[in-house]
């Protein structure tokens, strides 16, 4: 078959019950083969996206791949709350989209196109379209999410060269691939990046700030500690 812009998955549209996400009731997802065709559903579509070389040596140190493997189970979902599942799933930190290593000869590696997914799950971790500015969006990690306040992650990459040796203009070791991440809070539908400082939360949590404030002094809470701060999170929602 002509290898084009496009990946043939079995494609179903799913009913609220299928987008529960790793713990939820998601095992009725048709499952694609990462090739062209397969699967036994007859509902069949294509999803846009890119065909990109598989880069399998670099002269960099590490690597813009969120996980050091590509054995993941993906649950992929359009903004028609469509789902498709993908075996040889990883998440690409330097473009931020989702990619599938199909199976063949040449593990050709199939990019979706970030703009076409409202949401992902992989890892028991739950990815999400956000507009991060205007008219620009982005797939960040949930870390927590409720009606009063939900926080996300966003991962960013750089390459941290590698210093010369004056006298020869050589290298001195290697250039290496730095991934660093930033937190964005949502509070009444407004979607803006934080520092986790615990003068920064006291704020965000104003209205029960001072309730807020023992609870982390009773619990030896650390604010730059994610479970920590989704402890105080869920206290807050509490009140």
């Amino acid at each position: 078959m002509k290898k084009a812009t496009y990946i043939l998955i079995v494609l179903l549209s799913v009913s609220p019950s299928f987008a529960q996400g790793p713990q939820g009731n998601s095992s009725n997802l048709p499952s694609g083969s990462n090739g062209f065709g397969g699967g036994s559903n007859n509902y069949m579509n294509f999803v846009k996206g890119e065909w990109v070389k598989n880069k399998t040596k670099t002269a960099i140190d590490g690597s813009f791949y969120l996980y050091d493997d590509w054995t993941n189970l993906a649950q992929i979902f359009d903004f028609n709350n469509k789902g498709y599942k993908l075996l040889n799933c990883n998440f690409n930190i330097k473009l931020n989209r989702i990619e599938a290593k199909l199976e063949d000869g040449n593990k050709n590696i199939y990019a979706f196109n970030s703009k076409d997914i409202s949401k992902f799950y992989i890892k028991n971790t739950t990815f999400v379209s956000k507009d991060i500015d205007l008219g620009v969006s982005q797939l960040l990690e949930v870390i927590y999410e409720s009606d009063k306040l939900s926080l996300y992650k966003a991962y960013v990459s750089k390459i941290k060269y590698a210093s010369v040796n004056p006298m020869t203009q050589r290298k001195i070791g290697k250039d290496r691939v730095v991934i660093n991440n930033v937190l964005y809070i949502e509070k009444g539908g407004e979607l803006k990046e934080i520092k986790l400082k615990k003068s920064t939360i006291l704020k965000l949590l104003s209205n029960k700030k001072g309730l807020v404030k023992k609870h982390i002094k009773k619990n030896n809470l650390l604010i730059n500690k994610q479970t920590d701060l989704i402890n105080i999170f869920n206290y807050y929602n509490s009140l």
